[in-house]
């Protein structure tokens, strides 16, 4: 088999069946008969140009019948999800409205109460866990960093909710770095866990809290 065979059995392997049931031909360009390349190039450029002008002439009459071309977006691009919800109150969306009405967290989405975060530590936290623990408090709105002082999940648990707290905060740490975050909705649950890596606090990203909040809320330092 010479090296011309050998192109043409590689090409057949390349082609891809059809999914509309027409045939699929390898492609060819119309001037590759044509040896001379400059005056290949020359009518490829033709071409080229004749397609240019025919789209600029469409472009054109779009503006002159007032259509403006809508830009290509994610929006205009995302396809329409067939199990989206939007009337709750008809009849076939009946069992997904019963689902939302019996969810645990119905109270905390329709804001009937303001969330009271209580944010503690594991046994004998190193001096990066508790930074990072303060600086959740700073995040989380109405929250509180405690000690815990070798006190079970039980009986904090209970402790809590006598306090009023909805939530629970763990914060977990091996080889002396926070490595998960243990999250606990009161009074019956549930009960999450957040795997943390590469944590980082302000004092090692070398700026103040302040800045940084200046700096995401788009104001000034004060």
């Amino acid at each position: 088999m010479d090296d011309k065979q050998a192109i043409k059995v590689e090409e057949l392997d390349t082609i891809k069946p059809s999914n509309s049931g027409e045939v699929l031909f390898p492609h060819t360009n119309q001037y590759s008969h044509i040896r001379n390349k400059i005056i290949r190039n020359q009518k490829f450029q033709k071409i080229k140009r004749e397609l240019k002008k025919s789209k600029k002439k469409v472009n054109q009459e779009r503006k002159q019948r007032g259509e403006s071309k809508q830009p290509h977006t994610l929006e205009t691009l995302r396809i329409k999800d067939e199990t989206t919800v939007e009337d709750l109150n008809s009849e076939e969306n009946s069992i997904v409205k019963h689902d939302l009405d019996s969810d645990e967290f119905k109270d905390f989405y329709s804001k009937t109460y303001e969330p009271k975060v209580l944010i503690t530590f594991c046994d004998n936290p190193m001096k990066k866990t508790r930074i990072f623990g303060r600086e959740l408090t700073r995040i989380i709105p109405n929250s509180m960093s405690v000690y815990r002082n070798r006190c079970g999940i039980k009986k904090m648990v209970k402790s809590a909710i006598k306090e009023n707290y909805t939530d629970i905060i763990v914060i977990n740490e091996h080889k002396k770095e926070p490595d998960g975050l243990l999250v606990i909705h009161l009074p019956e649950g549930p009960t999450a866990h957040f795997k943390l890596s590469n944590v980082k606090i302000t004092t090692e990203l070398r700026k103040n809290h302040k800045e940084i909040n200046a700096q995401l809320t788009g104001g000034s330092i004060k």
